[in-house]
């Protein structure tokens, strides 16, 4: 774990008391807290470059199958579908 030694961040008064609700309900720290939607904010918007590989991938290999038979085609396409991103 790393700290940042900046300080706290300000936190408008109204989030603060649901995060101190939660942490207390759910027996965890508020860092714990911040910590976790921290994490989950830069997972949903941070551009991933796995995800941008995959696609790139897929995309190519959609051009390729052009000319492959519908069968083989539309069962990878469900496969792909099927995978939990």
């Amino acid at each position: 774990m790393r700290y940042s030694g900046l300080g706290s961040p300000w936190i408008p008064n109204e989030v603060f008391d649901k995060a101190e609700r939660f942490a207390h309900r759910t027996k965890r720290s508020r860092s714990q807290i911040y910590s976790a939607a921290i994490s989950e904010c830069v997972a949903r918007h941070f551009d991933n470059e796995i995800t941008t590989a995959i696609n790139r991938s897929v995309d190519q290999i959609r051009a390729a199958g052009a000319g492959a038979d519908v069968f083989s085609r539309r069962g990878a396409e469900l496969m792909l579908q099927r995978v939990a991103w």
